[in-house]
């Protein structure tokens, strides 16, 4: 879409008749078209002795650059904020209750396990066992 804009750009400033920095030649068309897309602030820069023509070519374009522009950084802003939710949802930290953490083993550790398994298997709302320790 931009190359299209450049290039209708570039017609537009050649049908308008350029000015005396730029002429309507294609090659000076397309840099001050891609001029006035890309840094809207280079219309300013623009005698006001140029024709009417001139100058309402110069000043459309500038404000199709401004849209396109601030279109295409607003897209990449949107991706950039997804993105960095899915990394906030993907890897934050997890915090769970009602469980129960062995850490280690040793001789009481299946005396402890089965004294842990018998204690849920009493309760109604049952918790959750995890072992962590050492294969040797």
């Amino acid at each position: 879409i931009a190359l299209l804009l450049l290039a209708l750009g570039a017609l537009s400033w050649s049908l308008a008749g350029g000015n005396a920095d730029y002429s309507d030649a294609f090659h000076q068309s397309l840099w001050i078209s891609y001029g006035l897309f890309v840094d809207i602030g280079t219309q300013t820069g623009l005698p006001a002795s140029d024709p009417i023509e001139v100058r309402a070519v110069a000043v459309l374009f500038s404000v199709c650059g401004f849209v396109f522009n601030l279109a295409v950084l607003g897209l990449v802003v949107d991706l950039i904020r997804g993105k960095l939710q899915h990394w906030k949802q993907e890897r934050s930290r997890i915090v769970a209750n009602g469980h129960v953490l062995v850490l280690g083993w040793g001789d009481k550790s299946l005396f402890l396990l089965s004294e842990l398994l018998c204690s849920e298997n009493k309760e109604e709302a049952a918790s959750r066992s995890r072992l962590c320790c050492r294969r040797q």
